[in-house]
């Protein structure tokens, strides 16, 4: 534009101003909303940038470890703590891998490979120290028992032994009408239960939940 003038500069600033006057704006205000706005920007990039390096510097493994159900278990159990990492990964795969195809969580399988190795411990016959290692049960010889014993819990929908907590959850729907038969909302029960003999008396939750729809005119 420079070397056309200043003239046709001025006459350009003017057009300028004369379209940010009828938007109720000036130039200065545009201005430093733009500054504004590109230095939120900077903000937010070097906010991404601090974030992703403390991302990388945290220990997720050890984080996920200190929050996870079975490692729990089978520190308490176990020398599972002892191991080095990759064993214990292994460990943890195959319990979600035997938890994936049984009625079971992952965690109820972590207690009973914790109730095998302490069978194992207090029967104390020849090679009782390798069952007593959770890696028999699940990755070696002793795998097959306790795929039969998941899987008599898959197969009869409860458990073989008193120590199995399990929570399912049910529901019942029902229409709710008016003495005119006509269908005006539903109700529906849930129950959430543990799955502990065949009773489930002292183990039960009831939550209501009602649907109606809107009103209709006229009624």
């Amino acid at each position: 534009m420079s070397s056309h003038g200043p003239g046709l500069i001025r006459s350009t600033l003017g057009w300028l101003e004369e379209r940010f006057a009828a938007q109720g704006t000036t130039t200065e205000e545009i201005v430093r909303l733009e500054h504004h706005r590109q230095g939120a920007m900077n903000v937010t990039v070097r906010n991404i940038i601090t974030s992703m390096r403390l991302m990388s510097n945290f220990d997720w493994k050890e984080f996920f470890e200190s929050i996870s159900r079975v490692d729990e278990v089978l520190r308490a159990g176990t020398d599972f703590a002892t191991l080095d990492f990759p064993t214990r990964d292994r460990y943890r795969h195959a319990i979600e891998d035997l938890a994936r195809g049984s009625r079971c969580s992952e965690v109820e399988v972590a207690c009973r490979v914790v109730a095998r190795t302490k069978e194992a411990a207090a029967a104390n016959d020849p090679g009782h120290e390798r069952r007593h290692d959770p890696g028999y049960h699940l990755l070696s010889q002793g795998r097959a028992a306790l795929e039969h014993e998941l899987e008599e819990i898959r197969r009869t929908g409860w458990a073989q032994s008193s120590g199995e907590v399990d929570r399912g959850i049910w529901a019942a729907a029902a229409a709710i009408r008016d003495s005119a038969s006509a269908g005006i909302g539903a109700s529906t029960r849930f129950s959430i239960s543990c799955r502990h003999s065949a009773s489930l008396s002292g183990s039960s939750r009831i939550v209501a939940a009602f649907s109606l729809p809107p009103p209709q005119p006229g009624r």
